[in-house]
């Protein structure tokens, strides 16, 4: 795609079989866990992060950024998308999509049999972006907590990893509080996703990816696995702290794009009902528990459980 002198790619980053049918230009579908792909299901396979002994699961979709940034394979616009996730270029198209208000999925749904059809819709509309840098729609925390507590609370594992990231943000940039930005501010931008120029993404590649490998680097395999996808949690905290900073604000205009929830809908359903299911159990086994039947029968139930230690 190139309109008025720009060239646009939209990395769009995968972690599983996909089965249905891939965007066209300026998208770019990129598979990232290689062992789960059949070989030809993607364009592309990305190796950037394997080339160095990094593991691809735990960068998530900073897999593919990485891959394309060190290949210097990055247009004059550059978007990162969640395989899941898009930003919306054209809301008005979306009449009909399910609204959510779940931080986690996006701000609309939609099923991936209509996938391809609503961001072909979306297409004509990414020109208007040019030069532009475009975010995801901020979700604000809670007022009785910050972006610090909130990370805690949903990841209380990674506390000390993400206190590491910030002593590697500071020894890079000095002078940034950016433990005690986290610690005093609360909007924040999710999935990792933008879609910007390319000056911008360069200068995030620079800036996430040394502090993010270092640690990786410092830990044991052991470590590794416990806090499996560290790096796209402790990123996408790092970026919202990245993207509002004054030299960020001066240098690019920003705007602000909702996201879209591509999945299968009846999946909540499904969820719902075995949630039914199995609140109609405890309710059964509370019954049979409290019921006259089974405390008539415990001297005989305590009786076997001895015999059987007994012997």
């Amino acid at each position: 795609m190139n309109q008025n002198g720009f060239t646009r790619s939209i990395f769009v980053s995968h972690f599983k079989e996909f089965n249905f049918p891939l965007l066209t230009e300026p998208f770019i579908e990129i598979c990232n866990i290689q062992e789960t792909a059949k070989n030809g299901e993607f364009i592309e396979y990305a190796q950037g992060l394997n080339r160095i002994g990094l593991d691809n699961k735990t960068y998530g979709e900073l897999a593919t950024l990485y891959e394309k940034y060190e290949k210097s394979e990055l247009a004059s616009m550059v978007g990162l998308f969640h395989y899941r996730r898009f930003l919306v270029f054209n809301p008005d198209s979306l009449d009909g999509c399910e609204v959510s208000t779940k931080f986690w999925e996006g701000n609309y749904r939609n099923s991936w049999e209509k996938r391809k059809q609503i961001i072909d819709n979306q297409r004509d509309l990414i020109p208007k972006f040019d030069n532009k840098l475009v975010l995801p729609n901020s979700r604000l925390i809670m007022k009785d907590q910050n972006i610090w507590s909130d990370f805690v609370t949903a990841h209380p594992d990674l506390e000390n990893l993400l206190t590491l990231a910030c002593n590697e943000w500071e020894d890079r940039f000095p002078n940034s509080n950016i433990e005690n930005w986290f610690k005093s501010n609360r909007t924040m931008y999710l999935f990792n996703i933008f879609y910007g120029p390319r000056s911008f993404a360069i200068q995030w590649c620079e800036a996430i990816f040394p502090v993010l490998t270092k640690i990786d680097k410092s830990l044991s395999v052991e470590e590794k696995i416990k806090y499996s996808r560290w790096a796209g949690y402790i990123s996408e905290r790092i970026f919202s702290f990245y993207v509002q900073q004054k030299s960020i604000s001066d240098n690019f205009e920003i705007v602000h794009l909702p996201v879209i929830h591509f999945r299968e809908l009846d999946y909540e359903s499904k969820v719902n009902n075995l949630k039914l299911q199995l609140n109609n159990a405890e309710q059964q086994i509370s019954g049979f528990v409290n019921s006259k039947s089974w405390k008539i029968t415990k001297p005989f139930r305590n009786l076997m459980k001895f015999s059987k230690f007994g012997s």
